[in-house]
């Protein structure tokens, strides 16, 4: 497997980690609510919580290691792997989070996986 192939997989990993450090900011902040002039207070809950801080840092890693994948791999090849974004964060849903993932879930993510399989053949 290519080198890029796998920093490829390593930015969708990051990308994953942090939507995780997100969605568990945003929870130990008691949410986000930008409406009814709660705009400033959700504000400062989002950028003072390290868990948000650090999600915005697995997205800022991903996104400079993605330059390089994208000056050595074809666009047409690598960003259909960014979709397995989808599969590893369907997998971290339920196992940080308890999420209860449903048959049609599972039978999309089934599917992208598969075209995924089927581009890397192509």
């Amino acid at each position: 497997m290519s080198k890029y192939i796998l920093l490829a997989l390593l930015c969708v990993a990051l990308g994953v980690a942090g939507q995780i450090s997100l969605k568990h900011g945003v929870v130990q902040a008691g949410g986000i609510n930008f409406t009814g002039g709660q705009i400033l207070p959700s504000l400062l809950k989002v950028v003072t919580n390290p868990f948000i801080l650090l999600g915005l840092v697995f997205y800022a890693v991903s996104s400079m290691l993605w330059l390089e994948v994208l000056s050595n791999l074809n666009l047409s090849f690598a960003y259909p792997l960014i979709s397995l974004g989808y599969v590893f964060s369907l997998i971290a849903g339920v196992m940080v989070f308890r999420e209860l993932v449903g048959f049609w879930s599972v039978l999309g993510v089934s599917l992208i996986v598969l075209g995924v399989a089927v581009m890397g053949r192509g």
